[in-house]
């Protein structure tokens, strides 16, 4: 999903590279499928145009193409990155030749830079005095750093009760999480059978019981969409427990009025089970895929889980289940809710 560094211009104070120019609209190129190169070839390339929307013209195998890039580049620059497919391909950087940014930060800004780049996010000067006010204000102590990056990176304030929460969440055990999610479940469970309304209930734990009140701040901070762009590969930190095992892996996104919540669950004797649910305010749709051992046991709890699913006030319009090695729909590929 990245849009590698977007708009940012991380180079401010650096000399500039050879032949630097600024072009006005994206160049045109080779399609990317021209090339006989799969995700993770490593290529070796040089930088020719950067455009205004953050992509570059690079040349490579002897072509030149749009690209994004995990890390900021300039005209002239020499870089040796893996390959990523895409309508766009993504260059992840192995090393770049000249001034760029990485190389020349240290201490406390490489750093920042690392745990940027650590969690996909795009790196740029921006972000890095927005992080580095940020952390020297809170004290810079290295456990609050990957608490503030997800706070920046969702466009949530970096206060010191924000990042406290979220640093409390991080510590926590699967079993610690499930533990004091039972506990919520319970007493939300009382609080509604004796007719107490679902947000002076929420409300009352909160002020009753102060580990709920932080796991419940965490989950919400952590459960906001992102307001950068990510690679995703780092793994989602919010947790949502189950009624047993360890808690599934969620990431949630939004985009176009759409909301998408990616999830990993850990279930017992069925190996690898992934899925996304898409919903829009009035319908759902859910995509599941699973490992081979999965395929079949899943398969037959469908239908319940479809009359589960219709009980909720709102629309299912899709439930279905595939192999884990086909690839699972985007929110981008635009799910018809108007079907």
């Amino acid at each position: 999903m990245t849009t590698g560094i977007g708009g940012l211009d991380p180079r401010q104070g650096l000399p500039l590279g050879p032949q630097e120019t600024q072009a006005k609209a994206p160049q045109t190129a080779a399609r990317p499928s021209s090339l006989p190169l799969a995700d993770g070839d490593v290529v070796e390339g040089r930088v020719m145009v950067k455009n205004d929307d953050g992509t570059y013209l690079v040349r490579v195998l002897g072509r030149e193409l749009l690209a994004r890039s995990t890390m900021d580049l300039f005209p002239g620059q020499a870089f040796r990155a893996q390959w990523q497919n895409g309508d766009v391909p993504l260059l992840k950087l192995l090393t770049a030749a000249g001034q760029g940014l990485l190389q020349s930060l240290s201490g406390r800004d490489l750093a920042l830079a690392e745990a940027l780049l650590s969690r996909g996010l795009p790196l740029g000067r921006e972000a890095l005095d927005a992080l580095r006010s940020a952390w020297l204000r809170l004290g810079a102590s290295a456990e609050k750093l990957p608490a503030l990056v997800e706070l920046w990176a969702r466009g949530l304030e970096m206060t010191e009760r924000n990042v406290s929460v979220i640093v409390g969440y991080l510590a926590l055990s699967d079993g610690e999480v499930s533990r004091l999610w039972k506990r919520f479940r319970e007493r939300l469970s009382a609080r509604l059978a004796a007719g107490v309304p679902l947000r002076e209930a929420l409300a009352g734990i909160r002020s009753d019981d102060g580990e709920l009140h932080d796991l419940l701040s965490a989950m919400a901070l952590l459960g906001s969409p992102l307001a950068v762009d990510s690679d995703g590969e780092a793994r989602p930190l919010l947790r949502w427990p189950l009624e047993e095992g360890p808690p599934a892996r969620v990431s949630v996104e939004n985009g176009r009025g759409l909301w998408l919540m990616s999830f990993d669950l850990p279930l017992r004797h069925m190996g690898t089970v992934e899925g996304e649910l898409h919903y829009d305010g009035r319908a759902l749709a859910v995509f599941l895929r699973a490992s081979p051992e999965g395929m079949a046991p899943i398969g037959e709890e469908l239908a319940g889980l479809a009359d589960q699913l219709r009980e909720l006030p709102l629309q299912l319009q899709h439930l279905g289940l595939s192999a884990l090695s086909e690839e699972g729909p985007r929110l981008y590929r635009g799910v018809d809710f108007e079907a």
